[in-house]
Parts: structure tokens; C-alpha cells; sequence
């Protein structure tokens, strides 16, 4: 993997302080990669970043990357400080986290290792596909 063009740069411009047209844009693509790895929606991350949807969207789809929807609504039977796991349908607290995602603490870590996979034989796949 290539280094960062200006790792201080992206670093603030991940925790939020920076805008992301401040970036190269290898450093973009990367951090477009970083936020939809954390589970951000294409609205989220243009906020972030403040750019529009279009540019996250462009970005995103040129990286091979699937959106990121919206966790469910919380259903009312359940109330309003638990929702189910999507995975194992485990009654978990809402959180930051679990609201984001929609997974109890135990699946999102499987999860988001499931997506790095998935993401890695994509490219590799795209990479196999060029060369022959």
C-alpha cells in the first residue's frame, strides 16, 4: 500500500477538522475507504468532509466500495433504548456504535473483518482480471 501524500493533513481531516479538498487525491480515496470502513453513510461522510454526495459517491464508486445504508428504524415493541442485532438477533443497548450499524458489540468487529476480506478479493479479483 502506498504512504499517505500528507499524513498530518489526513489525520485532521479525519477526525473532522479539515476539510477533505485539502487532500491529495490518493489521501481522499483513502479517507473515503477509512469512513465507509467505519460504517458511515454517503450523507455522513459528506459532512465530514464537506463535499456533496456526488463527490462521495464518485469516490466511493470508483473504489469498488458498496454504500453503506441506514441501521432500521428501531421497532417500538422492542422500546426505545434496545434494538436487535441484525446479524444474531440479539437485544442489544443502543449506542452511538450499535444505532450506526445496527450490531450488538459482538458482531461488528466480525463484521467489519467480513468487509475488509470481501473488499481485499475484490480488488485482487479487478487486479487478476487485468493483467490476464
Amino acid at each position: 500500500m502506498k504512504r499517505l501524500d500528507h499524513p498530518e493533513r489526513f489525520e485532521q481531516a479525519l477526525a473532522g477538522h479539515l476539510p477533505g479538498e485539502a487532500l491529495s487525491p490518493y489521501d481522499r480515496r483513502v479517507l473515503v475507504s477509512t469512513l465507509v470502513g467505519r460504517c458511515m453513510t454517503d450523507r455522513e461522510i459528506a459532512e465530514h468532509t464537506k463535499w456533496t454526495d456526488y463527490t462521495v459517491v464518485r469516490i466511493r464508486e470508483h473504489l469498488g466500495l458498496e454504500s453503506v445504508h441506514p441501521a432500521p428504524d428501531v421497532p417500538e415493541s422492542v422500546g426505545a433504548d434496545k434494538i436487535p442485532c441484525l446479524l444474531c438477533s440479539q437485544i442489544t443497548a443502543v449506542t452511538a456504535e450499535s444505532a450506526r450499524h445496527g450490531m450488538c458489540p459482538e458482531c461488528a468487529p466480525v463484521m467489519a473483518q467480513t468487509r475488509a476480506t470481501v473488499r481485499r478479493h475484490r480488488v485482487l479479483a479487478g487486479i487478476r482480471a487485468r493483467t490476464g
